[in-house]
């Protein structure tokens, strides 16, 4: 059987209708994900139980990567096509923490199915985080010459190729493949996203609101994802000296009481820290975020997150769990996976030189930061994400000075 790619599948149609049903949530952020997902257990499709341990991979949680386990164990033993294996192969290495081996795969699947957009997908966010923009790049560019443009989602290419050229700072490659792909679907939040990053490094700030509220009804429609959007214009009132405005986005749209999600946590430990760093009084809002930044204590496959838990926990003052989180990250750094040689190079200096400006004191944390300053990139996370990185080790020279 053949799905809408043309690719062939192992299943039956109403596999294949649940396939593509994961795969839409997937590509747009669907705000019924969760519901979606618990109905994979009932289809025999190898490639939707594929899609879905990635996604739960993603949610870097001990319990989600214990279940992704499963489904690579249970499926190594079917009878796969090339293809199915190939992204089987991919999924193991995630379970790993080789990332990069991951790419790898995901490379030798488009150059035999070029029309793969779970593989294009996947690659392109795994390459982000590994900032690895250059191949980022490579990568969509080679999908646009080869995709026809009669298949499913091609639109979502062109948000793909100005987040790419974005934060390659190439801003007026950027704009109109963006532009181009989010008007083509107003569901499709990654290009919404790709063109608020355009804005924001062309200090644009004014088009920057203009274009997230034009796309407001698609935020409001959508799932997790939507939060960081709202970030994004919560750091367009404050390029403006709206500080009073962000923070009534950070209370209304970005930081949600009961999510421990990745994201939506590093949005709003950095959405605060950036408000705290113009002398705004935030409150009790820091405590508010201690119980997600323990959540992940002991699973450390994106150290970009851990960082920024430990400022929240410090600024918490939350001092025995940050200490936990501390240790966790260096007990982590001695695995042999990617994730583990970037803690112990990159993360473990940068979560303790954080928890150190948190804490006030200003030449311990230039101490931890300014060695590995040149390494920050591995971090992953995007430009305007890593700026709350550069305005950290600039508050803790100037604290310095100042001392």
């Amino acid at each position: 059987m053949l799905d809408m790619w043309g690719l062939e599948v192992t299943g039956d149609l109403n596999d294949l209708q649940l396939h593509k049903e994961v795969l839409d949530g997937y590509f747009l952020f669907s705000p019924n994900m969760t519901e979606t997902l618990d109905k994979v257990s009932m289809s025999e499709m190898p490639m939707t139980h594929i899609l879905k341990a990635q996604l739960l991979l993603m949610a870097t949680t001990q319990t989600g990567h214990a279940a992704a386990t499963e489904v690579a164990e249970r499926l190594d033993i079917y009878t796969l096509n090339d293809r199915e294996r190939q992204h089987l192969t991919a999924l193991k290495f995630n379970l790993k923490g080789d990332s990069r081996s991951q790419c790898r795969i995901f490379s030798s699947i488009l150059r035999s199915y070029p029309s793969d957009m779970m593989a294009i997908r996947l690659q392109h966010f795994e390459l982000f985080n590994l900032g690895l923009i250059d191949e980022m790049l490579e990568a969509v560019q080679t999908a646009l010459l080869k995709y026809s443009d009669d298949l499913p989602y091609v639109s979502l290419l062109g948000g793909m190729q100005c987040f790419a050229l974005e934060e390659l700072g190439r801003f007026d490659e950027a704009i109109e493949p963006g532009i181009r792909a989010a008007e083509a679907n107003p569901r499709d939040l990654w290009s919404v996203h790709s063109v608020a990053h355009v804005n924001e490094m062309t200090n644009n700030f004014e088009e920057g609101i203009r274009w997230v509220h034009k796309f407001e009804r698609s935020l409001r429609e959508a799932g997790s994802f939507d939060g960081h959007i709202w970030w994004h214009l919560a750091l367009f009132h404050i390029r403006q000296g709206d500080t009073s405005g962000a923070l009534k986005l950070y209370d209304d749209y970005v930081f949600d009481v009961n999510s421990v999600e990745g994201l939506t946590m590093s949005n709003a430990i950095s959405l605060l820290a950036r408000l705290d760093f113009l002398g705004v009084n935030v409150g009790e809002r820091w405590q508010r975020l201690v119980p997600g930044s323990v959540f992940r204590i002991g699973h450390h496959t994106k150290p970009f997150n851990d960082c920024h838990y430990a400022y929240a926990l410090a600024k918490a003052g939350a001092t025995g769990a940050l200490n936990d989180l501390l240790s966790s990250m260096r007990d982590a750094s001695d695995m042999k996976t990617h994730a583990g040689k970037l803690l112990q190079e990159v993360g473990v200096p940068v979560a303790a030189g954080l928890a150190s400006l948190a804490k006030g004191n200003y030449g311990t944390s230039f101490g931890e930061l300014e060695p590995v300053w040149s390494k920050i990139w591995m971090l992953g996370g995007s430009n305007a994400q890593r700026d709350f990185f550069d305005q950290s080790i600039m508050r803790s020279l100037n604290g310095l000075a100042k001392n």
